[in-house]
């Protein structure tokens, strides 16, 4: 495998430990399906892609369809079972060795008939898709359905992430900047402060009081003015800003204390909350914007009865995030020293520097927050599959990079731009239609996906390999979770294949996936896209132990060929393996279009 991906996936996954791969059990017996048309949707040919070799027709195999919410999803031949076709070396073949005994059948039919087991087993609702390849070579080893339309839920993050990295590198920082007049000797400004944004996802309180620190730091003990942000909200403000508000019972009878957090003016309290004799009760919190003066307020009100001894916390978010980040650096500037005779306003950067230069100055840069490098951002996304960070990265790196205002439709088509240059899928051979995955419309193949990841480390034969583009498929490949270590499989496959599997989970109500690397030896490694669309919601758990049982399977094999042919990565003739007649799950999947993954949902925005 190139040197990129093998020194850093040697030192991302150097933490294995030994342990039992797990072993196929079988499911619980899948529903009749209901007749329902499936309409094949053909993916375009991956590009690099080695060619396989001549392989024996499944001639069983029942056509495929999209599995996409609300359709079911069927073959036309309900008596379709699975086949198992062999590379060139079973050209021909009967289909005897599927009742022969394990001894007698090669490696690779073992392994497939084992999978064949899965499929029919805990996968046998929905529809299942595979595709195994060296990840290096690209050469085929296994394949279920590898070209069929699915939806792989946040496996769409590879994507938006491989399309953010490139555009803007891993080293890139967002800005969040504070501009005003020329400190006086004293340390005092005269005039008005601009907190000045660059559409950062990431900034918070925190980094506000970090800010706040940097200007007392210059010196400046004053600000004879006020604060201003941009009536741009996503590009000034906190983009997820959040008041915390704990309530702690006192004396039966007597309000509770309630404590605001971050604190500020723009939370405007009124306790109309008693403590209860018991140990029963609750409050309720309701919040409405208001004003004090010309000052945007939000009011808060509790009420009701807490049991006594209880602590309750409650969350708001509130929709004038511009008037409340103004506020919350104002409190910051007071904590590290600096006095604020002014109140928050808000107002263009035009505007303010045209009154300044009115009053004879020039705004100049007072003090910058960087945010961390993108690089760490990526990771936050592909380790937690956090959604709304998601959209928001790949919507801010589009826009950074032609110098627009951020939206899904730019981010969108940045996404399908660099599909087409480096993963070779052509725009009308996938559906995506946000960053995030967090979609019912998504339409991509297994082989597509592991295109994706071949491509976003680095390994295809078409990829740039200039220091930017080197450092781009170093954090790419250093974003995925690790296996029994980190992230979304921080809690799963604590056996062999501990550290050896780095990779991106996908959940939607009836959408499970798995996608990344499998390390087979050192500098061996396989990349594999699965794939299960169809299934019950309350089946996730089930599908997902099937899963860790399909790629236990294809661990073994590796390893085993791995052991015979130390020096090479595994060369096994690539075998199909054909998945059973799928059987529709049921239409009462629910809409609830939230990823198990998922952080809270996002505060709305104009775009």
């Amino acid at each position: 495998m190139r040197r990129a991906l093998v020194v850093v996936l040697a030192a991302l996954i150097g933490v294995g430990s030994a342990g039992a791969t797990a072993s196929a059990k079988p499911g619980a017996k899948a529903k009749p399906a209901a007749k329902a048309k499936a309409k094949a949707k053909p993916a375009a040919k991956a590009k690099g892609k080695a060619k396989p070799a001549a392989t024996a027709t499944a001639t069983h195999d029942a056509p495929r369809g999209r599995a996409t919410r609300g359709r079911r999803v069927r073959p036309d031949d309900a008596t379709a079972h699975a086949r198992v076709s062999i590379g060139q070396a079973r050209e021909g073949a009967s289909d005897a060795w599927r009742r022969a005994r394990d001894s007698e059948l090669s490696l690779d039919e073992r392994t497939a008939k084992r999978i064949e087991a899965i499929l029919r087993g805990p996968l046998r609702a929905g529809t299942t898709a595979l595709y195994v390849v060296d990840a290096d070579t690209g050469r085929e080893l296994f394949s279920v359905h590898p070209d069929d339309p699915l939806n792989p839920a946040s496996n769409v993050k590879l994507i938006s992430t491989a399309t953010a990295l490139e555009a803007l590198g891993p080293d890139h920082r967002y800005q969040t900047r504070l501009y005003g007049p020329v400190p006086d000797a004293d340390g005092s400004l005269a005039g008005d402060v601009y907190l000045y944004g660059s559409y950062d996802p990431t900034l918070g309180p925190d980094d506000l009081e970090d800010l706040a620190r940097t200007i007392a730091a210059r010196g400046i003990t004053r600000i004879d003015g006020g604060i201003v942000v941009g009536p741009e909200a996503n590009r000034d403000a906190i983009f997820r800003a959040k008041i915390k508000v704990t309530v702690t019972a006192t004396e039966p009878g007597l309000a509770p204390t309630v404590e605001v957090d971050p604190p500020t003016a723009f939370t405007a309290l009124t306790i109309d909350a008693t403590t209860a004799r018991g140990k029963r009760g609750a409050v309720t919190l309701a919040s409405k914007p208001s004003t004090d003066g010309d000052q945007a307020r939000l009011a808060v009100t509790i009420k009701g009865t807490l049991g006594r001894g209880k602590t309750q916390t409650l969350a708001i978010w509130p929709t004038d995030r511009g008037a409340y980040t103004a506020e919350v650096f104002r409190a910051a500037l007071a904590r590290a020293g600096v006095a604020v005779s002014g109140g928050v306003r808000t107002e263009g950067f035009d505007v303010f520097a045209m009154d300044a230069a009115t009053h004879g100055w020039l705004p100049v840069e007072l003090g910058t927050h960087q945010s961390e490098p993108l690089a760490a951002i990526v990771a936050q996304v592909n380790k937690r599959s956090i959604n709304w960070l998601a959209d928001r990265v790949v919507m801010t790196a589009a826009a950074a990079r032609i110098g627009a205002v951020p939206s899904m439709t730019a981010g969108v088509d940045a996404m399908y731009r660099w599909l087409g240059a480096r993963a070779g899928v052509a725009r009308d051979a996938a559906v995506i239609d946000t960053g995030s995955g967090l979609s019912y419309k998504t339409e991509l193949s297994a082989r597509q996906i592991v295109e994706v990841l071949r491509a976003g480390a680095g390994v295809l034969p078409s990829a740039p390999t200039d220091d930017t583009a080197r450092a781009c498929h170093a954090a790419y490949l250093a974003s995925l979770s690790v296996a029994g270590v980190d992230g979304t499989l921080r809690g799963r496959f604590h056996n062999a294949m501990r550290g050896k599997l780095t990779a991106k989970t996908g959940t939607l109500s009836n959408v499970i996936a798995l996608s990344g690397f499998l390390e087979a030896a050192p500098g061996q490694h396989l990349a594999f896209a699965l794939i299960t669309n169809g299934n019950r919601k309350g089946d996730h758990h089930a599908i997902r132990v099937a899963h860790e049982q399909v790629v236990g399977l294809l661990y073994d094999y590796a390893t085993a060929i791995a052991k015979t042919a130390p020096e090479t990565a595994p060369v096994a003739a690539p075998t199909t393996v054909a998945a059973p007649a799928p059987v529709a799950a049921p239409t009462e999947a629910t809409d609830d279009e939230a990823d198990d993954e998922a952080a809270p949902a996002a505060q709305p925005s104009a775009e």
